[in-house]
């Protein structure tokens, strides 16, 4: 499996704002989208999904998609009562699950809100892009580098603390 064995979290659908913003705002268009990923066509729209979820079937159109995703990957060890649950108590947090699961999967199904992909940027935004990426990682490396040795230091503290007393 090209994505390995990492599944995406039900619950950590916040974690992407985008992706929460289109699952939340644009989600006809993004079943739409995740239906014609499992189809095999990356980055369109079937929009005979899309129009079927506005009319009442939001819930329904989730839990096929989901179900869709696991058996196709096998992603999920749940039962069709189990996706309709998760369907109907957390669409939004399936949808982005599902659309994080095919991404990893290389069937990219797009976005509706967002910023414009590569190929549609021209050689100054896409060099400010890297940029900004670049400095992201270097903010998160280093963030994490010092939760690391704050980390460290309780367990160095604590553990001098226990062989005091």
């Amino acid at each position: 499996m090209p994505g390995g064995d990492r599944k995406p979290s039900l619950i950590g659908c916040w974690k992407k704002p985008i992706l929460a913003a289109n699952a939340c705002v644009c989600w006809p268009c993004m079943i739409g989208r995740q239906c014609a990923a499992l189809d095999g066509e990356k980055d369109t729209m079937n929009c005979c999904m899309c129009l079927l979820s506005l009319f009442g079937t939001y819930g329904l159109c989730v839990c096929c998609i989901r179900r869709k995703v696991n058996e196709k990957y096998s992603q999920w060890d749940e039962n069709c009562c189990v996706s309709l649950l998760v369907a109907w108590f957390c669409p939004c947090c399936s949808l982005v699950q599902t659309h994080k699961f095919l991404r990893r999967n290389g069937m990219n199904p797009g976005l509706v809100i967002g910023m414009p992909s590569l190929d549609k940027m021209d050689d100054d935004q896409k060099a400010k892009f890297h940029e900004e990426r670049q400095k992201r990682r270097e903010q998160r490396r280093e963030r994490n580098a010092k939760r690391r040795a704050e980390r460290n230091d309780e367990k160095w503290t604590s553990s001098e603390s226990d062989t005091s007393e």
